[in-house]
């Protein structure tokens, strides 16, 4: 199973402030490790997860950048740097209650990936083919 992780599993993880979700994170990384599933995210992630770190919990910029070089660094991660453009704004016109970054980490998603995500609102933009729970993978 490929899954494209969104933000809000990786701060979980990082941040360890929701303990039942940080164990599933966890266990998510745990099945990547083992070669059981294969995880892909972007830079605009990343950047979701930097501005979150230092804004919202005003952690300094070297742990901020150490969370970054932790999720780098993971067995064989698919790290997306594009975003296709038309299909973002496609998503964002025909979604009228969605928000802009929500629609530009949709589009970056492979076609062969699911999102996996807390975040149920998700579903609603990328379809429920596409979307997968964290719970119903760890």
């Amino acid at each position: 199973m490929n899954l494209f992780i969104d933000t809000n599993i990786w701060l979980r993880y990082m941040l360890r402030d929701h303990e039942k979700h940080f164990k599933i994170a966890e266990a998510i990384l745990q099945l990547n490790e083992e070669s059981k599933i294969k995880l892909a995210t972007s830079t605009f992630v990343l950047s979701e997860i930097v501005y979150t770190e230092q804004s919202f919990y005003k952690i300094d910029r070297s742990d901020v950048a150490e969370d970054i070089k932790t999720i780098s660094s993971i067995k064989n991660i698919l790290l997306v740097e594009k975003t296709n453009l038309p299909k973002t704004v496609d998503l964002f016109t025909s979604n009228k209650s969605t928000k802009w970054s929500d629609c530009i980490i949709v589009a970056q998603i492979p076609d062969n990936y699911k999102l996996c995500s807390f975040d149920e609102d998700l579903k609603k933009i990328i379809g429920k083919d596409r979307f997968i729970s964290p719970e119903s993978v760890a």
